[in-house]
């Protein structure tokens, strides 16, 4: 397997091998690099890639022994498509996607921190993608992800993630919360407070809804 990618074999190469040996998918070689980092390092096509990567997704998070590099880190350094880059994303996310109404944090490694601040804005359909598909906690929560150095996404990010960053953040085109954690919380209603700030709202009006009370002031 590690041999046919770093000779760039073909996909419908790497797709028999991966059929009569998928355990080889997950074995590193001599030099302790992975199948799926060696096709991002030689070039693989993204069919590749993805058949790699489907087979053997904790390949995803596992940094290179001799570069000390994640694949993503790869990806983007080839500045693989975005297709590719989101897929690498998804599995090293540092929240759970599925908890939407309070935002579970998990164990990562610094993957989004990199799409956000390292790749110089070439990726940023791929944060807008992902945060398109979150509630607001799971955005709050992903722009207060610290990086390796303990700076939070929202302040590291590239310009372009970091406008799309703040116009998820807004609640009604209006409010852009500005601290996870709340101000003011009641208990026994359940209720929670938050600062934020407010922005005027968008030139076209919305009959979705309408103004109840509106100070001037």
């Amino acid at each position: 397997m590690c041999i046919a990618l770093k000779h760039s074999c073909k996909s419908n190469v790497v797709k028999q091998l991966i059929i009569e040996y998928p355990d080889a998918t997950g074995i590193l070689n001599a030099q302790g690099h992975s199948p799926l980092f060696l096709a991002l390092e030689y070039g693989a096509d993204d069919r590749t890639v993805l058949n790699l990567l489907n087979h053997a997704p904790e390949l995803a998070t596992v940094v290179d022994k001799t570069t000390n590099k994640l694949p993503i880190n790869v990806a983007t350094e080839k500045e693989y498509s975005p297709f590719i880059v989101y897929n690498l994303l998804k599995r090293d996310l540092p929240i759970d996607m599925n908890e939407k109404v309070r935002a579970q944090l998990l164990h990562h490694h610094y993957s989004w921190n990199h799409v956000l601040s390292n790749t110089r804005d070439m990726y940023h359909m791929v944060v807008t993608k992902l945060l398109q598909h979150c509630t607001q906690p799971q955005v709050l929560a992903l722009s207060h992800v610290e990086n390796s150095q303990g700076v939070i996404a929202l302040a590291s990010a590239a310009p372009v993630c970091k406008h799309e960053f703040r116009v998820m953040l807004r609640l009604f085109n209006t409010l852009e919360v500005v601290n996870q954690t709340p101000a003011y919380t009641n208990p026994s209603s359940n209720t929670q407070i938050f600062y934020a700030l407010q922005y005027n709202p968008p030139k076209n009006k919305s009959t979705s809804f309408s103004t109840i009370h509106e100070d001037k002031r």
